[in-house]
């Protein structure tokens, strides 16, 4: 476990630099960077605060999280505080434990702010230059290679929401339609990530 977590925590600076350049990828490369949609690995967290109990209902919780998924807790109100907030089906551990974090501490009741206690990434996860949740990357298998070029793929990285058109104008369709989704939930911020013309 504490190698998982080491290799989580080393490489967050990597995927953020890779992600904040918004590359787009043909269907080819990006089938080489996505990881399977089944299994996870887990990171807990190793803060005094949490007890044995506690952990073990992290790994409880991490089996029904989609990745990359993150949970985060007020170190002052413990795992069973109303503010505890989980945050799912990102397309980066970084995303995700933004939102966690914005949730928590907008929840908590002062002191300390928020940790997160928690983190959920795909099995066998290294940094790669695309990342998709574990939704999208189901969408991609499932919608985007069954389809036909010209096709796009559009993702929000602060929602985690997604779409995928194929046809005449399929990137300004994909992005549109994510940002439909995501404006749901306070952002309008879909790019192009994965193309064919």
């Amino acid at each position: 476990m504490r190698k998982i977590l080491t290799l989580v925590l080393g490489v967050a600076g990597l995927a953020a630099a890779g992600a904040a350049s918004a590359q787009v990828f043909s269907e080819k490369e990006a089938r080489a960077m996505l990881f399977p949609e089944k299994g996870i690995g887990i990171a807990i967290s190793k803060a005094g605060f949490l007890s044995d109990q506690d952990r073990k209902l992290l790994e409880e919780v991490a089996k029904t999280q989609n990745y990359y998924a993150a949970v985060a807790v007020p170190p002052d109100e413990g795992m069973f505080s109303n503010a505890a907030a989980s945050a799912a089906n990102f397309h980066r551990m970084e995303d995700a434990e933004v939102a966690a974090l914005a949730t928590c501490n907008d929840r908590r009741n002062g002191g300390a702010p928020c940790e997160v206690v928690l983190r959920v990434y795909p099995k066998g996860w290294k940094p790669q230059p695309l990342q998709l949740s574990r939704d999208a990357t189901e969408g991609f298998r499932k919608e985007y290679r069954r389809a036909r070029a010209p096709k796009a793929m559009a993702i929000s990285p602060k929602t985690g929401e997604w779409s995928v058109f194929r046809g005449d104008g399929a990137q300004n369709f994909a992005v549109s339609n994510c940002n439909g989704k995501s404006t749901r939930k306070g952002a309008a911020d879909c790019l192009i990530v994965i193309k064919d013309d």
